[in-house]
C-alpha cells in the first residue's frame, strides 16, 4: 500500500512539476516574443492610445505563453506520470496478470465441465423465437471465443507482460499530443496576429 501511495505521489509530483515548468517557460517565451516584436517595430503605435495598447499586449503575451506552454507541460507531465504509475511500477502488468489468471480458471472450469454447460444454460430463461435462439447462440459463441483467447493469452508460457508494457507505452505516448499541439498553434497564432491588428 505504501508503495502504491509513493508511486501516486511521485506521479502527481511529476505532473505538477512539468506544468509549473511549462508555465514559467511559457511566460518567458511570451516576454521574449514581445521584446523581439517590439524591437523589430512590429508593435509600434502611431497614436498615444495605440502606444498604450502595445504595452497592454505584454500581459496578454505573458498569459498566452504561460497558458499554452503550461498546458503542453501539463499533458507532458500526465504522460510521464501515467508511465510511472502504470508501466514502471508494474501495476498494469499485475492487473492484466490477475485478469488472465481468472480467465484461465474460467477456461479450465469450462473445459472440465463441458457437460455442465447444458445445466448452466438450463438455469437461464429459454430464448424466445427464432431470432432469440440465434442471438443466444451468437452470445455463447462470442463468450466461448473470448474465454478461449484470454486463456491462450494467459497460458503460463505466454509472455503477456512485455506486450502489455509495449501497448501501454504506445497509448501513453499518444496521450495529450493533440491538445498540446492545438495549444501551441493557438499561441503562435496569438503572437502572429497581434502585430497585424496594430498595423
Amino acid at each position: 500500500m505504501a508503495s502504491t501511495a509513493t508511486t501516486v505521489a511521485s506521479a502527481a509530483g511529476t505532473a505538477i512539476a512539468r506544468t509549473v515548468l511549462g508555465v514559467l517557460l511559457g511566460a518567458a517565451v511570451g516576454v521574449v516574443v514581445f521584446a523581439v516584436e517590439k524591437s523589430a517595430g512590429w508593435l509600434e503605435g502611431e497614436t498615444r492610445a495605440s502606444a498604450a495598447l502595445v504595452w497592454a499586449l505584454l500581459p496578454l503575451y505573458l498569459a498566452a505563453g504561460a497558458a499554452a506552454v503550461g498546458y503542453a507541460g501539463f499533458w507532458s507531465g500526465v504522460r510521464r506520470a501515467a508511465h510511472e504509475a502504470l508501466v514502471e511500477s508494474g501495476a498494469l502488468r499485475r492487473m492484466v496478470e490477475r485478469v488472465l489468471a481468472r480467465a484461465r480458471k474460467a477456461a479450465e472450469a469450462r473445459a472440465a465441465g463441458g457437460a455442465d454447460d447444458a445445466d448452466v444454460d438450463a438455469g437461464e430463461p429459454a430464448p424466445r423465437g427464432w431470432i432469440g435462439a440465434r442471438l443466444a447462440t451468437l452470445g455463447r459463441s462470442l463468450s466461448d471465443t473470448i474465454v478461449s483467447r484470454l486463456a491462450a493469452a494467459g497460458a503460463p508460457q505466454a509472455d503477456t507482460g512485455e506486450q502489455v508494457d509495449r501497448i501501454a507505452g504506445e497509448l501513453i505516448d499518444e496521450l495529450g499530443v493533440l491538445p498540446s499541439v492545438v495549444a501551441l498553434v493557438l499561441l503562435t497564432a496569438t503572437f502572429a496576429v497581434a502585430p497585424l491588428l496594430l498595423s
